[in-house]
């Protein structure tokens, strides 16, 4: 029998047996976990799958078909002495050497002497002694087979231990298996079956935290696969690791990325830096133009993108073969299959094994892979289009240089920045204009921050091409900063980014209220580049005190110049024919905007507003979906009428979007329904997305009527009562104040009209 020993590192398990101290096995439970004990056992399950085996769950006892065949084989004679035990594994287990035979029969016997020794009967005994012999024929004749090697078979256990399964698997581990009993739900099921913990160790390593949510042997075994089809991915099972800024203490983000991969240390080494701002706006524009001169010079690949990549058109995404996959691992294996022209290889099991992490950290916070499949698109095509510059004569140990200049970043965007930084590549993120600081997450990433800003807007490739602002335009940036952060003074179009709140005011509130900048309303805010709008939306009900003449006149006291009039329902339609609705089916998927293919179609028309105005009509709309605001929007393709309407705003409601600037006075909508006519879904659809936008919307229904509920999932609107219902009503003139109406500042100062 061989001696149960203690370990002094993990790796002692993996140490063949005649170079073991003393020769011996062991016999551990876990019952925490760390990194370390997370790749330990990933590789102890891996052996014990190839010399050994793995229980999941516990050893079945034997049952009515294994009883049988054991009475046929060897009858219901039973004795615990050596010999017959020895005779019966004879025929039993053929297939063991005569050293295996007097092993196993040997630890047999000890186990049954246990057993009289704790004063069971012999009958109890008995059927001890065919419950193990079972188990030995139909669970690990292959693992005694092997015992006595040099190799040590390995026993994985996991599940809720009784005696007489310890028992058999101390008697293995006195044949010389190595065996760990996985306690992913603590110690305390093992202790029922050997309360003084004497037929094993338990494992005690400092850091020791409980196992992950669902960790068992299923979750090592899909990851052990998951594994090996990405390993055969790669093309290499040896792949390289690549060291991301463990070399560069000490040197600045220009002195590392143009110092040759030859004078980094061993491996591939490589660089991922954010710069801020800029130590010196003078000669900012040269070093950039120096830096690129300096790599050309070297023989460096070399990649420069300012602004942002160019998002892929619909010629380079259909060149990227693809179908529906129903794996991560068919999808991997699928989409690595576009990028054959990497002849090289070990570039291109590089790529592959990059490719295949940034998107499985994806995975891990969007595991749709529908969604999945389109963003590694993208990086496939970026990947297509920069290889030729950046891995240009590519040889082994060469590493490029990616050089991305500018502040805004997609997702997708910084997903690609990210996955270049897992290749051979130095990733150099530059953002000298602090207005708007670029953020990419990833723990690998240095920053290096300086107190100058100043804009850049294209990377000098040229002597002549050097374009920066003037003396004058950075004093202007820097005054900017001062007067507009922070300080209640906002400069014109500052913010892109809004969410409009409903205020719940009182009726005598709304005038008050209503000419406001937004910027003096309650709660307005400007978190995170984020301005919070205050917003009023109103159903106005009645007609106080019953005066016709100053209900008309409070009504008329509302209007200003940025005000859109309804004066009957119904109001909006989607004109005929519409370009936008014939592919309306398309702009839509699982619920999502599919924004490129809105905004590139021939009838959307909103392309000419500013870049901002699009992207916030776009939230919206997504928005008013995603809430499921208008009713039944699932059902009968209503869907479909709501997104038709939301992209036919009229060019009226346009131009006060594309004025709208969320710090100052918001647009405004006003909406009267004197008669007896529900408002349309056209009408509620469009009401709803200005409310969104940031327009204050006030409905005026004189007569009380619920005329303007009938589609609204829920009302969004504050209800005011104000005084008796009236009927039939005329709606007067009422009109916004012309422009030339209004005084301006020379007139004011001058008392002039």
């Amino acid at each position: 029998m061989i001696v149960r020993g203690k370990i002094n590192d993990l790796k002692d398990f993996f140490v063949p047996l005649p170079q073991r101290q003393g020769k011996c096995v062991y016999f551990y439970r876990i019952n925490g976990y760390n990194d370390a004990v997370g790749d330990f056992i990933g590789r102890y399950f891996t052996e014990a799958s190839r010399c050994g085996t793995v229980i999941d769950g516990g050893i079945p006892n034997p049952d009515q078909k294994n009883l049988l065949y054991y009475n046929e084989m060897l009858g219901q004679a039973f004795r615990k002495d050596l010999y017959f035990i020895s005779s019966s594994l004879k025929n039993w287990l053929p297939r063991l050497t005569p050293d295996q035979n007097r092993t196993v029969t040997q630890a047999l016997h000890d186990s049954l002497m246990k057993l009289e020794a704790e004063g069971k009967n012999e009958n109890m005994q008995k059927n001890a002694y065919i419950k193990f012999m079972c188990w030995l024929y139909y669970r690990f004749e292959p693992v005694v087979s092997k015992i006595g090697g040099s190799s040590v078979p390995k026993i994985l256990y996991e599940g809720s231990v009784t005696k007489y399964e310890l028992m058999m698997l101390s008697a293995l581990c006195g044949c010389g298996c190595d065996i760990v009993m996985l306690g992913v739900k603590g110690d305390e099921a093992y202790r029922k079956s050997d309360p003084s913990a004497m037929y094993s160790d338990e494992l005690s390593l400092p850091g020791l935290s409980a196992f992950p949510q669902g960790y068992g042997i299923a979750y090592i075994r899909n990851a052990s696969k998951e594994k090996a089809a990405l390993s055969r991915l790669y093309g290499s099972t040896n792949i390289k690791n690549i060291g991301t800024n463990t070399w560069t203490e000490g040197k600045k983000p220009f002195e590392a990325v143009l110092t040759p991969a030859k004078d980094r240390g061993s491996g591939i080494l490589n660089c991922f830096y954010l710069v801020g701002g800029t130590e010196d706006k003078v000669s900012y524009a040269a070093k950039l133009y120096e830096l690129r001169m300096s790599l050309l010079g070297q023989g460096r690949g070399i990649y420069i993108v300012s602004g942002s990549m160019p998002v892929p058109d619909n010629t380079q995404i259909q060149r990227i073969k693809r179908v529906n996959y129903t794996s991560f691992e068919q999808m991997i294996s699928g989409l690595t299959a576009n990028i054959s022209y990497i002849t090289d290889r070990e570039l291109r099991a590089l790529i592959i094994k990059a490719f295949t992490e940034i998107l499985r950290d994806e995975k891990s916070r969007d595991d749709n892979l529908n969604r999945l499949s389109s963003t590694a698109v993208y990086i496939l095509c970026w990947l297509k289009e920069v290889f030729p510059e950046l891995y240009k004569g590519y040889k082994n140990g060469d590493v490029g240089c990616f050089i991305f200049l500018g502040n805004k970043c997609t997702k997708n965007e910084q997903l690609f920045y990210r996955f270049l930084s897992l290749t051979p590549t130095d990733v150099l993120l530059l953002d000298p204009d602090l207005g708007a600081p670029l953020t990419i997450a990833d723990e690998r990433l240095l920053k290096t921050d300086h107190e100058e800003s100043m804009a850049v807007f294209e990377y000098p490739t040229d002597e002549t091409g050097i374009r920066v602002g003037t003396a004058a335009f950075h004093a202007e940036r820097e005054l900017d900063s001062i007067l507009y952060n922070d300080t209640g003074l906002y400069r014109n179009q500052q913010y892109s980014r809004a969410s409009a709140i409903t205020l719940q005011t009182m009726y005598e509130e709304i005038p008050i209220l209503w000419d406001q900048e937004l910027k003096y309303r309650p709660n307005f805010s400007t978190e995170n580049n984020m301005v919070s709008l205050p917003v009023i939306f109103a159903k106005i009900m009645g007609v106080k005190d019953g005066d016709i003449g100053e209900y008309w006149k409070s009504v008329r006291q509302l209007m200003t110049e940025d005000t859109y009039l309804i004066k009957s329902a119904p109001h909006f339609t989607v004109p005929e024919p519409s370009p936008i609705r014939q592919h309306i089916a398309m702009f839509i998927q699982n619920g999502k905007l599919k924004r490129r293919e809105i905004r590139e179609d021939s009838g959307y028309n909103y392309g000419f507003l500013r870049e901002e105005a699009q992207e916030h009509i776009l939230d919206k709309i997504q928005l008013m979906l995603d809430g499921r605001l208008i009713k039944d929007q699932d059902e009968g393709g209503r869907i479909y009428q709501i997104l038709t309407v939301a992209l036919s705003l009229n060019k009226d409601i346009i131009r006060l979007i594309q004025k709208f600037d969320f710090t100052k006075k918001n647009p405004k909508l006003i909406y009267i329904n004197t008669g007896e006519t529900e408002i349309s879904l056209e009408d509620t659809t469009v009401v709803q997305l200005l409310s969104l936008i940031g327009f204050d919307v006030i409905f005026f229904v004189p007569t009380g009527y619920r005329c303007v509920e009938k589609y609204f999932t829920a009302l969004p609107f504050t209800e005011h009562q104000i005084g008796e219902y009236m009927y039939d009503l005329n709606v007067p003139d009422i009109a916004p104040p012309r422009q030339s109406q209004k005084q301006s500042f020379f007139s004011k100062l001058f008392g002039k009209k």
